[in-house]
C-alpha cells in the first residue's frame, strides 16, 4: 500500500512540474508549449510561441530549436516562404543534427510540387542512414521516384527494389519496378513484378 501512495505521489509530482513548466512565463515555458502544439499539428501556434521565445534573448541552443520548428511548421503549412526558412537554417546552423532532415524536407517541398530534378538535388544530399525508419522507407521511395522520373532507371530500381518488403511502399514498389521492366523490354520480369501488385 505504501509503495503504491508512493508511486502515485511521484507520478503526481512529475505532472505538476510539466504543467508549471508548460505555463512557465520564461523561454522553456514557450519552448514547451511550442513543442506540444507542433505535435498537435498547431502550426501556427508553434510558430507564434518560438517567435516569442526568439524575442527573449534565447540561448543558441534554444535559437536553433526555435529556427528549426519555425521553418518545420512554415512548410506544414505549405507556406510559399517555407524553403527560403529551411535554406536559412541550413546556413546558419552547418553543424546541426537537424541538416539531414532538413535537406530531406527541402526535397519532399520540391517533390510535391513534382519539380522531381530539384527533389532529387535535395535528396543526393540526405545521409539515409540518420534518418529512422518510416522516414527512410518516405526517403527512399521519392528518391527513386524523382529517378524513375529523370529516366535514371538503375538507380531508381535499385531503390524500388529496397522497399517491395514495405508495407507501406511495397505495391507501388512493385509496380515500378515492373514498370522498369517493361520499358527495358524485360516483360516476363514486368509481368512478375504486376502480378506482385495488390497481391
Amino acid at each position: 500500500m505504501k509503495k503504491k501512495l508512493v508511486i502515485s505521489a511521484i507520478a503526481a509530482t512529475a505532472l505538476i512540474n510539466a504543467t508549471a513548466q508548460i505555463n512557465s512565463p520564461s523561454s522553456e515555458g514557450y519552448y514547451s508549449r511550442a513543442l506540444h502544439m507542433y505535435q498537435d499539428k498547431n502550426y501556427n501556434g508553434c510558430i507564434d510561441q518560438m517567435t516569442h521565445l526568439l524575442e527573449m534573448n534565447p540561448t543558441a541552443q534554444q535559437r536553433e530549436e526555435a529556427d528549426y520548428y519555425i521553418a518545420k511548421s512554415a512548410l506544414a503549412q505549405g507556406d510559399v516562404n517555407a524553403v527560403d526558412l529551411l535554406n536559412s537554417f541550413l546556413e546558419n546552423y552547418p553543424t546541426s543534427l537537424y541538416r539531414n532532415d532538413v535537406r530531406k524536407s527541402i526535397g519532399d517541398y520540391y517533390f510535391i510540387q513534382n519539380r522531381y530534378a530539384k527533389a532529387y538535388a535535395e535528396y543526393k544530399q540526405v545521409d539515409e542512414t540518420t534518418l529512422n525508419s518510416s522516414k527512410k522507407d518516405d526517403y527512399i521511395y521519392r528518391k527513386s521516384y524523382c529517378q524513375l522520373k529523370l529516366a535514371d532507371y538503375n538507380d531508381a530500381e535499385k531503390g524500388f527494389k529496397q522497399l517491395c518488403g514495405s508495407q507501406q511502399y511495397a505495391n507501388s514498389s512493385n509496380f515500378y519496378c515492373g514498370y522498369i521492366a517493361y520499358v527495358k523490354g524485360d516483360y516476363n520480369k514486368a509481368v512478375s513484378y504486376f502480378n506482385q501488385v495488390n497481391a
